[in-house]
């Protein structure tokens, strides 16, 4: 079953931002002017939830895993697979791509806490995009609609998570007058974690797949240079 939502449904908000055709014309609206600290905010600022009780599994060295989940529409496979494979199980910093809250595509689950959840770890998700389309694909014909229609990106810990934050990447490429029409940018999550005394940055993201190698590069330089901040 679903987790309790913490974000609201947004189906009237993206009602009032789709009629627009063009990105420049939702800029200069009125109807955008109204929401736009709203939208900055949802955008901008990372929800954590802690476990009640958890402890890495190794304390010598750090076992990572990444999975781009594809926006957790088999989420029940995915919570058995990161819970019972024998080399997954034990990671202790879990980063994910992809991860949904409230889309009908993926049954309007809260993708990433409900995996922490599962797993019993700390998460931190960051919306990269409120999604004005239910995808594409089998998700267009698929009864039902969407909730709360975000998309975004995760980090799923048995460290304690502290200073989490989005970094803004350069625009490579605006989903907005794409087929998956959306309001957004994609982004970087980053967190900190204190391992043996030492404090270390960890930090997913999902650099656009719509643009030259060049423009990746400028994404992870952006993240870079944010990490290099004091």
């Amino acid at each position: 079953m679903p987790l309790p939502k913490d974000y609201p449904d947004h189906q009237s908000l993206i009602a009032e931002l789709n009629r627009f055709p063009t990105k420049q014309a939702l800029l200069t609206s009125a109807a955008y002017q109204k929401h736009r600290s709203y939208l900055t905010e949802l955008l901008t600022i990372p929800h954590l939830f802690p476990a009640t009780t958890t402890r890495p599994r190794l304390n010598s060295f750090l076992r990572i895993a990444h999975w781009n989940i594809e926006k957790g529409k088999h989420l029940d496979a995915l919570i058995a697979t990161l819970r019972d494979h024998p080399v997954l199980r034990e990671a202790d910093l879990i980063s994910l791509n992809e991860a949904d809250v409230g889309m009908n595509r993926s049954a309007q689950r809260f993708v990433a806490r409900e995996l922490g959840e599962a797993l019993n770890m700390h998460v931190a998700f960051a919306p990269c995009y409120l999604e004005f389309s239910k995808g594409y694909g089998e998700d267009l014909t698929m009864p039902g609609e969407n909730t709360i229609a975000l998309q975004g990106n995760a980090i799923l810990s048995r460290y304690e998570l502290q200073n989490a934050r989005v970094i803004e990447l350069p625009l490579c490429y605006d989903h907005f007058e794409h087929a998956e029409k959306r309001i957004g940018n994609r982004n970087a999550l980053a967190v900190e974690i204190e391992m043996n005394g030492q404090r270390m940055s960890f930090v997913t993201t999902h650099l656009e797949v719509r643009n030259a190698p060049a423009c990746r590069a400028k994404q992870i330089a952006a993240i870079l240079a944010e990490l290099e901040k004091p």
